[in-house]
């Protein structure tokens, strides 16, 4: 048995739905079950450091096709959990020093605004479960 809601509270059906599709323009753009969408295949990982250019530069160099952000004293890069200790091994060898390395957990609405942005703004989509 299905049960479709539409809603705009994205919160609301994080908590009460197994599966999402998405509507942008009136086209079906995407239907995962919930955990899928929100994760996706790579996760984002903050690692704080004391040299955050510098570490910056190296994941460059490592992953030159991966999109780093960087803050202050952190550096988030999307990767696969396989990859990290890799990273810190070079983190060590250029003598980076890692404080902490998180899992960014997104919410439904994070990822509802990164495909709908991708996919030509969010002001004509919208998000129905079942």
């Amino acid at each position: 048995m299905a049960v479709i809601v539409s809603s705009h509270l994205l919160s609301e059906m994080e908590m009460m739905c197994d599966r999402i599709g998405i509507i942008q323009n009136g086209k079906l753009i995407d239907v995962q079950h919930i955990s899928d969408f929100v994760q996706g295949k790579e996760k984002v990982y903050e690692v704080e450091v004391d040299a955050p250019d510098k570490a910056q530069r190296l994941l460059k160099n490592i992953y030159p096709e991966l999109p780093i952000q960087v803050t202050e004293s952190k550096v988030f890069l999307p990767l696969v959990r396989d990859s990290i200790p890799e990273m810190i091994k070079e983190f060590v060898r250029e003598d980076i020093k890692i404080f902490a390395v998180r899992e960014v957990t997104k919410t439904l609405e994070d990822r509802f605004l990164e495909v709908t942005e991708y996919k030509g703004g969010a002001e004509h989509a919208r998000i129905d479960s079942k």
